[in-house]
């Protein structure tokens, strides 16, 4: 026991002089997937969760790209290819939905709390509230190439030119034609209100410089028909994704479906989402009691620009009607509030004048249903009996658990505090609906750094992860500063320890030095020569295993004195290996046991590095341990069936 004490004591005095770190990597397998159509902000844009990689691919695929998450902008390591998966519909009240496997978390409101937690697909009921992420967008605008026209002589069509990328005009068009155009085997069609002559001038105007073709009109019972006849222009429209879509395979006729075509989400513009919405809401939209309003036959149309719109920073409300003809049933939305209505004509509006003049933009009940949660704490914190909001953010507190975004405002102005500024992100709505959505392709992502990522304003958690925002967690020691997961279907994980950094901080080094010191890491999978470091610093970043390229590791008996320091606080045994090398002999393990025996030890295990044919991780890529082992010994069996010779 005084042994073990003493062993306690230098712990303490080693951590007081390097720093504390802990250790264990813990990697969750799969945790639910979400289905190929979510709209996922990324750095390439508001893009289909199914683009991010090859749907049909691996099970595992390496992919380097930013997304949006709740802790601010990650990168994304891997795409995850599930395969087909029962899944869940989450609908809240105002339209958003999110679809994907029951075991698929996504972050609730704790009410008692303010916090946000982690909640099954399964397990979200109508009356819980979700944060969904008001704006976001970042990254650069990407350019999007289109293909050329296709050399169709024999119609004499020579005039017909196209856009080589998209542009804002281009993304105006193409929104119009989603909301009240047809694509047809000569041309495009466009229909607009006969009142609208702005709109007929614009769209002509539009198709003439991005097509150099002039579209006729022809007036018909309360509306203009627009026509432009081309062949080759109809199939390059097709063949850029522009042109609507078959509700299923064996549809025939009319009644295709629209959508927001790809070429569109991955400019990752803010001047060519304004524009598509724009044409969207001229074509199928008007204004209601006004806020402006739009309408379609499609429902996952009007999530998609619901999604969008929140990514621009529109929250909007659910408006659901029946159509006239068929009694079909048809989905709308609405922007939110007065609040953002002068908002919405400045940077987005319709093209015409009629619609836009009757945008309601006085002040009003603005606000009226949008409130914000602050943690509890927060509002602890910062409102008490003399601040002079105390009384009306209690009332609310009582009746909605929330404070309304115009008072949050208004703390945030006080306070500075960056929480109340993070809560104000969020827009957040109740869930009304969780129904089956029947068996799906499903899809995620895996975010070293964080375990997060926006989907369809959702904060989403992604399939792999570590489970805390440490490197290791318990006494096991890290493995080694860099190694390498092999995946079950296929992949590889690079794990690389993210305390090294703080570690180097602590020990006194500025940023241009760790900042070295970390891309050497990196690059060589240790840091044993690192530039900067200096050599008395090194036992500080020692681990379990040899890294390949290097020469130390920490001693055997390390690991047995620090399961002694703990062994006096603890009633059972403690579960942890004994890390030896690859040439440790009987004798190092005569001693290994000895010693934990005389240190008071309860139970211990050892494991000999490379002693079986694979292991969880390692510090090496597969193919340079196929490179060291070299030729091997192979075990054959012997047939089942063999000759023999019998001697009497």
């Amino acid at each position: 026991m005084n042994a073990a004490r003493a062993v306690w004591q230098e712990t303490l005095q080693l951590g007081e002089q390097h720093g504390y770190r802990n250790a264990q990597v813990t990697v969750l397998a799969p945790t639910g997937c979400l289905v190929g159509n979510s709209l996922v902000l990324t750095d390439r844009g508001l893009v289909r969760l199914r683009t991010l990689g090859n749907p049909e691919g691996q099970e595992w695929q390496d992919v380097n790209f930013r997304v949006a998450t709740d802790k601010g902008v990650q990168r994304a390591k891997k795409f995850y290819v599930n395969g087909i998966a029962p899944t869940r519909v989450v609908r809240t009240r105002c339209g958003y939905t999110l679809q994907g496997t029951p075991n698929h978390r996504i972050r609730v409101i704790d009410p008692t709390t303010g916090e946000r937690i982690w909640r099954r697909l399964d397990q979200v009921k109508p009356g819980d509230i979700v944060p969904l992420r008001l704006g976001g967008l970042f990254g650069e605008p990407q350019e999007v190439l289109l293909p050329p026209l296709g050399d169709m002589h024999w119609n004499a069509d020579f005039n017909t030119r196209v856009p080589r990328t998209v542009t804002p005009e281009l993304a105006e068009l193409v929104g119009y034609y989603m909301g009240d155009g047809s694509l047809h085997a000569k041309g495009l069609r466009f229909c607009v209100a006969a009142e609208d002559e702005d709109v007929v001038s614009r769209l002509s105007q539009l198709c003439e410089s991005l097509f150099g073709i002039r579209p006729t009109a022809t007036t018909c019972g309360g509306y203009v028909e627009l026509n432009l006849h081309s062949v080759p222009l109809a199939i390059w429209w097709d063949a850029c994704g522009f042109g609507k879509h078959k509700p299923n395979n064996a549809h025939q006729g009319k009644g295709y479906t629209p959508h927001i075509p790809d070429a569109i989400l991955y400019t990752n513009n803010l001047e060519v989402y304004r524009a598509f919405l724009r044409g969207v809401f001229e074509a199928d939209g008007t204004v209601i009691a006004g806020n402006p309003s739009l309408t379609t036959a499609s429902r996952r149309f009007a999530e998609e620009v619901r999604t969008l719109l929140l990514v621009l920073g529109y929250p909007t409300k659910l408006k659901t009607d029946t159509s006239g003809w068929g009694r079909a049933s048809l989905y709308g939305l609405r922007i939110r509030n007065n609040s953002y209505n002068q908002l919405f004509k400045d940077e987005i509006g319709f093209i015409g004048k009629r619609k836009n003049a009757l945008i309601r933009t006085d002040v009003g009940m603005t606000g009226k249903g949008d409130v914000v949660f602050i943690p509890a704490e927060v509002i602890r914190e910062h409102v008490n009996r003399a601040n002079p909001h105390y009384g009306a953010v209690q009332l609310s507190l009582r009746r909605k658990g929330a404070v309304s975004r115009h008072r949050a405002q208004a703390l945030l102005q006080e306070t500075g505090d960056p929480r109340i500024a993070e809560a104000l992100q969020y827009y957040y709505d109740v869930v009304v609906e969780n129904e089956d959505g029947g068996v799906q392709p499903t899809y995620d992502l895996s975010i070293d750094e964080s375990f997060s990522y926006l989907a369809n304003g959702f904060v989403s958690h992604n399939t792999i992860a570590f489970l805390m925002d440490c490197d290791t967690t318990g006494i096991e020691p890290d493995i080694a500063l860099v190694k390498y997961k092999t995946l079950v279907g296929g992949g590889l994980l690079k794990i690389v320890n993210t305390t090294v950094p703080l570690a180097l901080q602590q020990l006194g080094y500025n940023s241009e030095e760790i900042e070295a010191i970390t891309r050497y890491i990196d690059e060589n999978d240790t840091i044993e020569g690192a530039p900067y470091l200096k050599p008395e610093h090194l036992p500080v970043f020692d681990c379990a295993f040899r890294p390949a390229k290097g020469v130390r590791s920490l001693a055997p008996m390390a690991h047995v004195k620090m399961m002694a320091a703990v062994q006096p606080f603890l009633s059972g045994a403690i579960s942890k290996t004994v890390n030896v090398p690859n040439d440790a002999t009987p004798e190092d393990i005569e001693q290994i046991y000895l010693q934990a025996w005389k240190l008071g030890l309860k139970a211990i295990a050892i494991y000999r590095d490379g002693s079986k044919r694979t292991q969880p991780l390692s510090t090496k890529k597969p193919e340079e341990q196929a490179q060291a082992e070299g030729e091997r010994l192979v075990r054959r069996r012997l047939p089942d069936e063999r000759k023999s010779i019998t001697h009497k």
